[in-house]
């Protein structure tokens, strides 16, 4: 949990653009899904109120269900390729864990401090604001990994 927390924010100060891009593919991944949900159950109701007789006479229940499986397959198509855009921003943002998981494991100790000794219990808050403010004031360097290095 810790270091969900402060990965979000390595992620959100170092690439805000793929942060925003990820949210939304998010969103649009989980839209997409529902939409597709949505689609197959109106297929199946269509199918499950017709026999088959009736539904290759019936033109609007056939065209209905032509119309939804066209959908459906179109709705597919777009998750997929944002579920892989998706799946290359999240690749992009794991190279961001290292840095996270050794900045958690401090703030795990400075938060095992102040449960056991009560004057330790502001240097939690204080902790957060000293990491945000070394992410603020170390140097941009031209090299990602220079950056991470800089950050550790």
């Amino acid at each position: 949990m810790v270091e969900e927390e402060f990965f979000h924010y390595l992620i959100s100060k170092e690439i805000p653009q793929d942060e925003e891009q990820y949210t939304t593919l998010t969103k649009e991944v989980n839209f997409l899904k529902k939409g597709m949900n949505d689609l197959e159950e109106k297929i199946l109701n269509i199918i499950a109120g017709n026999s088959l007789e009736e539904l290759l006479n019936d033109e609007n229940s056939y065209e209905n269900v032509k119309m939804f499986h066209k959908n459906s397959e179109e709705m597919g198509e777009k998750l997929r390729a944002q579920e892989k855009a998706q799946t290359e921003l999240a690749e992009k943002r794991e190279e961001y864990r290292a840095i996270a998981v050794p900045i958690s494991t401090i703030f795990a100790v400075a938060s095992a401090f102040a449960k056991k000794f009560p004057q330790y219990r502001f240097s939690i808050d204080g902790f957060r604001e000293a990491y945000r403010a070394a992410m603020s004031i170390t140097s941009e360097s031209d090299t990602k990994e220079e950056r991470m290095n800089a950050l550790t």
